[in-house]
């Protein structure tokens, strides 16, 4: 049976952050399915994983995480003239855990960024200045 997202839809509404995650997991869980429309299956998905990153007192690094991996897996099912934007957004939010000290095994994000192409580096200072400007409202 697959998983009912509406029982989830009112907490996450109300900010749970639990249920926030819950939904963000299940659109990953829902590319399993081959009828699914993938590319809309992860945008809605990453509505929520995004606030689960973002809550003022629930958020982790694990939440922070799930938001890049759902952005890699959304350019993945993207138009080519989206993914500059998506992977920019992912570089932007890989960059505030490397500065906050978190590593991940395996990626140095200096080599990820000397390699990119420009257009996704732009991307991902513009997604910077937008996220500052966002922590600062």
């Amino acid at each position: 049976m697959t998983a009912n997202p509406y029982r989830n839809l009112a907490a996450a509404a109300g900010g749970d952050v639990e249920a926030q995650r819950a939904l963000a997991q299940m659109s990953v869980d829902a590319l399993c399915n081959p009828d699914v429309d993938r590319e809309a299956t992860m945008r809605e998905g990453l509505v929520f994983a995004r606030m689960a990153a973002a809550h003022p007192t629930g958020a982790t690094d694990g939440d922070a995480a799930r938001v890049i991996s759902m952005l890699a897996l959304h350019a993945r099912y993207s138009r080519d003239s989206e993914q500059s934007i998506i992977l920019g957004e992912a570089f932007a939010r890989y960059s505030a855990l490397v500065a906050r000290g978190v590593e991940v095994e395996g990626v140095d994000f200096d080599h990820l960024i000397a390699h990119a192409p420009p257009e996704i580096v732009t991307c991902a200072l513009n997604v910077q200045d937008a996220m500052r400007e966002g922590l600062e409202a």
